[in-house]
């Protein structure tokens, strides 16, 4: 400072300033020092903002164009101003550190932080949490039950009691197409352990493998189970298999879900996770299944309010838990190659960690295979999301066909491309079709021109040309069509269906019609798909040869 004096800088952001006038400036990398008693400004800043300052007579003048901004009164040879308000919007660069485990551990609450490090999981403090979005989108539910008056039977060990209970389908599957997912809780130490599933049959061979597991690792024999009365508990091979090894059976009332509360307030919990999970991330619905399994996994290694703040994966080994090794779910992973290219590092997704591997899941691409390896460094701070094009298989003309190209030569061919029509000959008959569809489309109020919105799947288009002989007319027709192929199943849409009446009732009506002597006359409405109203948000790039450029994209209506 001027009196040789250091102030501390508390970090810095952005600053917005509101004039007098209602004009409005960003100032970026604004340094935030609470020692000062008056705000600084720069003129080269402003400068920077496209502002230019004219002084005169003791007064400076910030000019935006032949716009006045800005008055400022020279007083003790500084230029003191005045703004309207002024709003801070202070940008931290490192994330806190409760922040930080807050995601890693799939969000969990300050409460539960508090827990873990008060027993000693996590050496930092963590009770200044941020507001967290992801949270608030993800854990939003309905008011809960009253408390079930019928509460499950008390446990002394471990497998004693467990309750178990099936969720399904899901709209979207997973990459390795399941839709459903066995849940078993364990009600002494409040472990749960989940099974994906394409189909609700799988529920028998998936029980009857997990009690051969756990009754083998632990020393201990699975005493009572409790269910709903679903047909893939309620049935002969379970009732078999609990008779054969003495397992008690406890079944709820019908369309009682109250009843086994304790597996659907779990199926809750999980769901709650996987979609915190799968919204922080970015990533697409198709990976509810990792971020099930990673849900479960963060569940195992949470408090747990039943067991009064203890961890049931310390209640089901009796040992402690080491959460040293735990990443952020979906952030950049780079993993080390095991050949020997030049390039020996790949970047792909860091899915989940798993309770019976020394190594990280990692995915490069989609419908690819995974790797797991402990060789990987994660990059927590990206603040953008991966986008990913789908991969799709080149076809090829067979050799016999390539031949057929020089005999279609003499024809009047449809052009394939925009550029194709305008460059053959009848390009202005092309010209006149492509605007009649334009013309069409604008009538029906088809789209609206909007600036393309942050995060918005956006969908190309193309040309088609027709070809159409009617008597001893030819006609030229241009049709504007989106490529709904690069739509993904339960991001842009959730069912397909064709919009065509069936052949059957098309026969019945001219069988009356023939039957009652009637008369039939047909019509053909022009454009008829445009008449139907769109339930999705779709917003699709500007035709080739019809782009505004003060717009982006187009949102149909």
């Amino acid at each position: 400072m001027a009196n040789e004096k250091l102030c501390e800088v508390h970090g810095y952001g952005d600053v917005c300033l509101i004039f007098e006038n209602g004009f409005k400036i960003t100032l970026k990398n604004v340094r935030y020092v609470p020692d000062l008693c008056h705000n600084l400004m720069s003129c080269a800043a402003l400068e920077e903002e496209g502002l230019e300052g004219r002084w005169g007579k003791g007064i400076m003048k910030i000019m935006k164009g032949s716009l006045t901004v800005l008055k400022a009164e020279k007083k003790r040879n500084l230029y003191f101003c005045h703004v309207k308000y002024d709003l801070l919007a202070a940008s931290v660069k490192h994330p806190k550190t409760s922040d930080l485990w807050h995601k890693r551990l799939g969000h969990m609450s300050t409460k539960g932080l508090d827990l873990l490090h008060k027993q000693g999981m996590i050496k930092e403090k963590c009770d200044d949490m941020s507001f967290c979005d992801d949270c608030i989108l993800g854990k939003h539910h309905k008011v809960q039950f009253p408390s079930s008056s019928q509460k499950p039977s008390s446990s002394s060990c471990i497998l004693d009691y467990v309750h178990a209970d099936v969720w399904g389908p899901a709209n979207v599957p997973t990459y390795g197409s399941n839709r459903y997912f066995l849940s078993i809780i364990d009600n002494y130490s409040r472990k749960v352990f989940v099974f994906l599933m394409k189909h609700k049959s799988e529920v028998f061979e998936k029980f009857q493998n997990w009690k051969t597991l756990v009754e083998n690792q632990t020393g201990k024999t699975l005493k009572a189970l409790r269910t709903d009365n679903g047909l893939e508990f309620c049935n002969q091979q379970f009732s078999d298999l609990c008779d054969k090894f003495g397992i008690k059976r406890h079944r709820t009332t019908p369309y009682t879900p109250q009843q086994n509360g304790v597996a659907e307030r779990m199926n809750r919990t999980l769901l709650d996770k996987v979609r915190c999970l799968l919204i922080s991330s970015g990533l697409s619905k198709s990976f509810w299944g990792d971020a099930l399994m990673t849900a479960a996994y963060l569940i195992n290694r949470s408090p747990s309010v039943p067991l009064s703040g203890k961890v049931p994966e310390c209640v089901w080994t009796d040992s402690d838990v080491d959460l040293s090794a735990l990443r952020i779910f979906g952030c950049s992973a780079f993993a080390l190659q095991n050949d020997f290219n030049i390039e020996n590092t790949f970047n792909k997704i860091d899915l989940n960690p798993q309770d019976n591997q020394q190594g990280e899941e990692i995915e490069e691409e989609e419908n690819q295979p995974r790797v797991i390896t402990r060789d990987n460094t994660e990059h927590h701070n990206n603040d953008y999301q991966l986008a990913r094009d789908r991969v799709r298989r080149e076809t090829r003309i067979p050799s016999r066909f390539r031949d057929f190209d020089l005999a279609l030569n003499v024809e009047d061919l449809e052009p394939l491309t925009y550029e194709e029509a305008l460059g053959s000959k009848n390009s202005e008959q092309w010209k006149q079709a492509m605007n009649e569809e334009m013309e069409s489309l604008r009538k029906n109020n088809t789209w609206v021109l909007v600036p393309k919105p942050k995060n918005a799947s956006v969908i190309d288009c193309k040309w088609l040309f027709k070809i159409k002989q009617e008597n001893e007319t030819t006609r030229y027709k241009a049709r504007l069509v989106a490529k709904g192929f690069t739509q993904k199943e339960g991001v842009d849409y959730t069912e397909i269906f064709s919009p065509v009446v069936k052949f059957t009732t098309v026969r019945i009506l001219l069988a009356l019609v023939a039957h009652h002597d009637w008369e039939l006359k047909q019509m053909d409405v022009k454009t008829a798909f445009l008449h139907g109203d769109l339930e999705e948000k779709i917003f699709l790039n500007q035709p080739c040869g019809f782009v505004d450029k003060k717009n982006q994209i187009m949102y149909a209506c």
